[in-house]
């Protein structure tokens, strides 16, 4: 009787402890949504928030960033469906491949913006 009393008040101080590190990470991911500009400081969603929630392949903090800073702007159909298809994929994987080589071709800022984008998304989980 007794080791059934412990073994439900564990199994309740786990399902607590996943309930706050869930908490944590819902917390970390607003934060970044506000910065982004894609919530209010509200929470409430901004234009951004509903472009990105109308993308449904590829990153889509990533392509809406994109697109409100004209990254497409100076692209031929080519080189924009050329770009576009780096963020279709099959499966979940743990690192996204670029064309590096595509995005020099196609003469726009997108490495700095990446790379700024990028940055604000890891200060913001810290």
């Amino acid at each position: 009787m007794q080791l059934d009393n412990q073994i439900k008040n564990l199994r309740k101080e786990i399902k607590s402890a996943n309930s706050i590190m869930q908490m944590e990470e819902l917390k970390c991911r607003k934060r970044v949504l506000r910065r982004l500009g894609f919530t209010t400081a509200t929470d409430v969603i901004d234009m951004k928030g509903r472009v990105a929630c109308e993308i449904s392949t590829g990153d889509e903090l990533l392509l809406t960033e994109m697109i409100f800073n004209g990254a497409f702007n100076d692209l031929t159909v080519d080189q924009t469906c050329s770009l576009l298809s780096c963020f279709v994929f099959e499966e979940k994987v743990q690192f996204l491949f670029f064309s590096f080589s595509l995005l020099i071709a196609a003469g726009t800022n997108f490495f700095l913006f990446f790379f700024f984008f990028l940055n604000r998304v890891n200060s913001s989980q810290n």
